[in-house]
Formats: C-alpha cells, structure tokens, sequence
C-alpha cells in the first residue's frame, strides 16, 4: 500500500523520510501546489456531472520517498517504549 501526502509535509524532507519509516510505507508527492483544494474541486466537477469518474483526474506525481527499514524498527521500539509508559502511569499509575 502506497501513502499519498500533501500539504506542508511535503516542504520537510525530514518529516517526509520519517513518515515513510514510521508507517513503512512509501510516500508519494504531487506536484500539485495545493492538493486538497484540488480534490475538493474534482469532487465538485463529478457533483455536477463534468467529470464521469473521479479517476479521470491524475495529477502528476511528485517525488516517492522509500521507507529504511533499519529506522522503522527503531521507531517502533520507542513506540512501544512509550505506549507502555503511558500505560504504567495512566490514570495515576493504577
């Protein structure tokens, strides 16, 4: 499963690189400046019927960023690390 981003993550490269070794996934870009707002305007044009379907619509795509699978794994251990924190003092530590 590939995961499309947009938005101002895209003007991080270290933001970018962290969430394809979080989720290790890859990431995809658009060259399109404002994305959602152009969503927003595909979704509008199948409303009214100026477009049949939505896929008709492909912006190009920008850069892909590939996951390190050495960082994933050290993004979940500390993700576990934290999570069992969270859950020694949730609620007081009761």
């Amino acid at each position: 499963m590939e995961i499309s981003i947009s938005g101002g993550i895209e003007n991080s490269p270290l933001w970018l690189r962290m969430a394809a070794d979080i989720f290790q996934r890859e990431i995809s870009t658009s060259k399109i400046e404002h994305a959602s707002t152009m969503g927003a305007v595909v979704v509008a044009l199948k409303a009214v019927g100026a477009i049949e379907n939505m896929n008709e619509f492909q912006p190009e795509p920008g850069e892909t960023i590939i996951p390190d699978e050495k960082l994933g794994k050290i993004y979940r251990a500390r993700f576990e690390r934290y999570m069992d924190w969270y859950q020694k003092t949730a609620n007081g530590g009761e």
